[in-house]
């Protein structure tokens, strides 16, 4: 079964992008580089979707990626760091 990866752009309009193929240290959705990542053909979702998603069946990049995301947001807005991306706070 191929894995379910986190879309890193909000703009559903916008060609989606994997999270696991951008950069996740850079506020834009520029790609990193990850030729094999950058056009693949499993499924791509949002936040909301893939949080529900089973572990098993997530992405590994794309989580270490979303928790880099959701630290550099949470960094922003005055927030303690968090360990698991998942993490309720």
């Amino acid at each position: 079964m191929s894995k379910i990866h986190l879309r890193r752009n909000k703009n559903v309009e916008l060609a989606s992008i994997a999270a696991c193929a951008t950069n996740p240290n850079i506020n834009k959705a520029r790609r990193n580089g990850r030729n094999t990542y950058q056009f693949m053909a499993s499924e791509i979702v949002g936040w909301e979707q893939f949080k529900n998603v089973p572990a098993a069946d997530r992405c590994a990049h794309c989580v270490d990626a979303a928790l880099v995301i959701r630290n550099r947001q949470r960094k922003a807005k005055g927030m303690s760091p968090i360990t698991d991306a998942f993490e309720k706070v």
